[in-house]
């Protein structure tokens, strides 16, 4: 980790790749794989169905409304979760002390999730701007939030500190995981241009910061004391198998503002069954990435 500084300060965003990518109106792919997409899918499967057909005509809505969905999550997990638990690191509020270079590395992670926050913020203006389709009212905490402070209620006040630090460091290793899917598909969709280059330049910042936190993550688990392994750890998994299930599936409350804009009637149950039983293709190689990383610590999920 003593190498952590010098390796951002020749590789991160923030030093060598400040601009942001641009979107061109004329950039007819879609701002989303549509192999994520359940809505669209479940409308392509039954487009002879009048309902559907408006669906579908609005696919590129979707596709928007999509990427707006995945921007305002990671900007919630990467800002009140990220940014908060490297910021305790500098400030000392752990039960283990970490030095003083561990510390500077924790700068730089939320210098860099400060840029992402920013490159993501002007994606979203940007589309609105060009495209004129505004994003839906989405609710104020990403689930990674919401399953936070509903898993504090369920923890001991003296270890909900040490707790946001190890949701931290599952965060960065899934969504680096995932932004590698992203850029790694093998399909042929259509993906716009715009969406890839967001993704490629946030991947370029996550692939270094997921390497820093799986080795804190081990360097802080093997310091906690036995009884509060055993008070964390079905918190942990708990927390995981959560998360994956609905951040990696569907959002149901995503699914129900997607719903409620097509008015859909005789097609709405069957839609929604579909979109909450959905997951995607890339949903075991992320749980698989996050087992393989708890296994070393010995914690199963």
């Amino acid at each position: 980790m003593d190498n952590f500084f010098n390796s951002w300060k020749l590789n991160a965003n923030i030093n060598t790749n400040k601009q942001l990518p641009i979107f061109s109106i004329e950039d007819n792919g879609f701002l989303y794989p549509r192999s994520r997409q359940p809505l669209l899918i479940f409308a392509e499967n039954n487009k002879s169905h009048h309902e559907m057909q408006n669906v579908i005509a609005q696919k590129n809505w979707i596709s928007q409304q999509s990427f707006y969905f995945y921007l305002h999550e990671i900007l919630g997990s990467e800002t009140n979760i990220i940014c908060t638990a490297n910021s305790k690191i500098i400030s000392n509020q752990y039960s283990v002390l970490f030095s003083q270079n561990i510390a500077k590395s924790a700068t730089t992670i939320i210098i860099d999730e400060a840029f992402h926050s920013l490159a993501a913020l002007d994606a979203i203006t940007q589309l609105q701007e060009k495209t004129g389709i505004k994003q839906l009212n989405f609710a104020k905490c990403s689930l990674a939030e919401t399953l936070l402070k509903d898993h504090y209620k369920l923890i001991r006040a003296e270890y909900q500190n040490d707790f946001l630090l190890i949701i931290c460091c599952i965060l960065e290793n899934t969504i680096t995981k995932d932004l590698d899917l992203f850029l790694h598909r093998d399909n042929d969709e259509n993906i716009s241009p715009f969406f890839l280059a967001v993704i490629e330049q946030h991947f370029r910042d996550e692939a270094r910061h997921s390497v820093f936190a799986n080795l804190l993550l081990r360097h802080f688990w093997d310091s906690l004391d036995h009884q509060e392994k055993q008070n964390l750890t079905p918190m942990i998994i708990s927390f995981v198998n959560q998360y994956i299930e609905h951040n990696l599936t569907s959002d149901i409350e995503f699914t129900h503002l997607l719903l409620n804009h097509f008015q859909l009637n005789e097609l709405r149950n069957e839609a929604l069954h579909f979109c909450n039983n959905f997951s995607h293709g890339n949903m075991q190689t992320i749980k698989k990435s996050i087992a393989n990383l708890f296994e070393t610590l010995g914690i199963i999920i």
